[in-house]
């Protein structure tokens, strides 16, 4: 006698279940993906608006950002910030940079629209400086000004660098055309961080006369140092 009765087609009755039981975890897959999908779809249709405690952060930002350029004389005074703006591969996404806050001196034309959503590509020698301490542009350099720095120390293990940019002496690019539609001569980027990674920076523009004298260049990296401190605070108490 057979140890499993025949069944359909000649199929015992353990081949059938196994079967059954085969395509149930196939449907099940099929509905898990479906989820997963409609729900990653939702959440890209999710608009945000902005809080109350969001919109008194923003305020905060920009009081920081009135009084840097007081303090320094700059001619701006702005906040940028790195995000994801498209992805080819999931380990290869395109990183943008955009400018979130800016404060500008009377009679000084706002440049905010020109750094929406530019990919951190064409900005590579500011953003390679800031990111590794390198550079090969004789007009871009991380700033020697901060080695006699207490927390000069503290700023490279966190990942934290300042950057200085003299327009005169950088090599043609997108940065200094940049610079130059916006008659800086100097510029002045200080990185900000969440958990040691660099999620943007705060920049200075000084557009009547270059900023080269060592008192001077010394004086405004301090200032905007203690200034993207307390922005970076700011910003990291909100998730990012």
């Amino acid at each position: 006698m057979y140890g499993f009765l025949v069944t359909l087609d000649g199929m015992t009755q353990a081949e059938v279940f196994a079967a059954g039981a085969a395509a149930a975890v196939a449907v099940i897959a099929v509905i898990v993906l479906v989820i997963a999908l409609f729900s990653k779809r939702f959440r890209a249709r999710v608009v945000h608006y902005p809080q109350q405690g969001e919109a008194r952060t923003s305020q905060q930002i920009y009081t920081e950002l009135v009084e840097l350029r007081a303090l320094t004389s700059a001619d701006r005074a702005m906040v940028l910030r790195f995000h994801n703006g498209m992805e080819f591969l999931p380990s290869n996404p395109v990183w943008k940079l955009t400018c979130t806050h800016e404060f500008a001196k009377n009679g000084v034309e706002y440049c905010a629209g020109d750094y929406q959503a530019v990919l951190a590509s064409r900005t590579i020698r500011m953003v390679g400086t800031l990111l590794t301490g390198e550079s090969d542009d004789d007009g871009v350099r991380v700033a020697r000004e901060c080695l006699s720095c207490d927390n000069a120390q503290s700023c490279v293990a966190g990942n934290r660098r300042m950057v200085v940019m003299q327009f005169d002496e950088m090599s043609a690019g997108f940065e200094k055309f940049v610079l130059q539609e916006n008659n800086v001569k100097t510029a002045l980027v200080c990185g900000m961080t969440f958990e040691g990674k660099v999620v943007g920076f705060v920049m200075l523009h000084f557009c009547d006369a270059k900023l080269d004298t060592e008192e001077g260049l010394r004086e405004a990296i301090r200032t905007l140092c203690e200034s993207s401190n307390r922005i970076q605070y700011l910003i990291g108490s909100k998730t990012l």
